[in-house]
């Protein structure tokens, strides 16, 4: 496989070397792997049985295989996540549309994470309401959310919905006179999830280039205490039991996700994945950026209240990307902040993905 991976990870790499994207096409290429893998342990199982059983055992290889091929196939239309919300954005399209009579609408969409949305016409029919509800707001607002948010929609912010964090306001009768100009509207209207947790990333990468510039004045023994230590360490508690923390120093921008892992096969399944990512750093993509796994807090949040203890739903793992300076180059930036975001997603979805194909023995005539 070791061959075989490298090729790969050449052709991502020559399509977008360095990006965060090069860990989910690699995702997807070792779940098939590993796929392929269990149904061969368990074609080598089935043939030590009785010869009696035969039968039974051809029937149970068949039925497996064709579940894998079934799940194998269809990662390439359903791994790769979208950054904005469908849903949102279909909406938005068909309303938008030069001739499109008015409507009432009122749907309360869901998103990863726990987000929510509402989309709604409480007035009247030409005016949509969209709103917005994270877990983590508060400490987005800590972090410049505000500011990213007004330079994104500008005008369209309202005030905030009931039970909702935030609220922009599309008039229908004001809508902008081109096609492409609407169609951009509504692209950055369906990120809006996007956009909010956007701001903490921002912020680091504008400290990284501070703390960068700072320390081109200085030799590394002669730096000051604040420019070798770096600048805070950002916390977002977007999920219950779950976080993302953000540190930006002269040399790095370091990403931890702290995660539940549910059971002790979750933890399996994610530190292959979180294995392989590491070896083939080694082997094959020295400018990806650094993948970390470890049990116990990293040292960036040592001492931090609240970090490190095992949670109710399961035990707490903390996985780290260190972006170095060439991901963070202002032509990368938005693209690779919109990558790091989904890394969550992206990671539980292939656990889940796997364990597809353990769900118990598969069912034959007796």
């Amino acid at each position: 496989m070791g061959v075989t991976t490298q090729v790969i990870l050449r052709t991502v790499t020559s399509l977008e070397a360095g990006s965060v994207t090069v860990f989910v096409c690699l995702a997807r290429f070792l779940t098939k792997t590993l796929l392929v893998y269990l149904l061969l342990v368990v074609i080598n199982v089935s043939l030590r049985g009785p010869a009696g059983t035969s039968g039974r055992r051809v029937y149970q290889i068949l039925s497996f295989s064709s579940r894998i091929l079934l799940l194998s196939s269809s990662f390439d239309s359903m791994l790769l996540l979208d950054y904005q919300n469908v849903l949102i954005q279909s909406i938005l399209t068909e309303r938008f549309a030069s001739g499109a009579s008015p409507t009432s609408i009122d749907q309360i969409v869901s998103d990863f994470d726990g987000v929510t949305f509402h989309i709604s016409t409480p007035t009247v029919k030409t005016q949509i309401l969209i709103s917005l509800s994270v877990k983590c707001y508060r400490d987005l607002l800590q972090y410049g959310a505000e500011s990213v948010l007004q330079r994104e929609y500008g005008n369209y912010i309202t005030n905030a919905e009931a039970g909702y964090d935030f609220s922009i306001l599309i008039d229908l009768e004001q809508l902008p006179d081109s096609a492409e100009e609407r169609e951009e509207l509504v692209r950055r209207i369906s990120l809006l999830k996007r956009n909010a947790m956007a701001a903490p990333f921002e912020k680091a990468f504008d400290e990284h280039s501070s703390l960068a510039e700072e320390a081109s004045h200085y030799t590394s023994e002669s730096a000051p205490q604040g420019v070798q230590e770096g600048g805070e360490v950002m916390a977002i508690h977007y999920r219950d039991e779950e976080a993302i923390y953000i540190k930006a120093s002269h040399d790095r921008v370091t990403v931890i996700f702290s995660t539940i892992f549910r059971d002790e096969t979750d933890r399996i399944f994610g530190k292959v994945f979180l294995q392989e990512f590491v070896d083939a750093r080694r082997r094959a993509i020295q400018n990806a950026p650094q993948v970390l796994f470890r049990s116990d807090p990293p040292l960036e949040l040592q001492g931090m209240e609240g970090v490190g203890k095992t949670g109710e739903k399961g035990e707490i793992g903390f996985i780290t990307f260190v972006l170095f300076p060439r991901h963070l180059s202002s032509q990368r930036r938005a693209e690779n902040i919109s990558h790091i975001q989904t890394f969550r997603d992206y990671f539980h979805y292939h656990i889940k993905a796997s364990k597809v194909v353990q769900l118990g023995p598969c069912s034959y005539p007796r």
